[in-house]
């Protein structure tokens, strides 16, 4: 849905990059209210583009664990 959503994409207008950045700002406020393992998966997986191997091995957590912070993340 996100990738579809015309206001989410960049263009030469400046009032459509200010509602980007109201909506950037209001995604990290989503972010900070996550417990801290689900916000650093979240963060490494959509913003570093991390794998869930590479995820596993920073944090020390199984693969089942990293899947699970990640999906109950977007979900919250």
């Amino acid at each position: 849905d996100v990738e579809n959503e015309p206001s989410w994409h960049l263009s030469d207008t400046g009032e459509q990059e200010d509602g980007l950045h109201t909506k950037l700002e209001g995604l990290e406020n989503c972010l900070e209210k996550l417990n801290r393992e689900q916000q650093t998966c979240v963060r490494l997986f959509y913003q570093e583009e991390k794998s869930y191997k590479e995820i596993e091995q920073v944090m020390g957590l199984s693969f089942k664990e990293v899947k699970s912070y990640i999906q109950n993340g977007k979900r919250n």
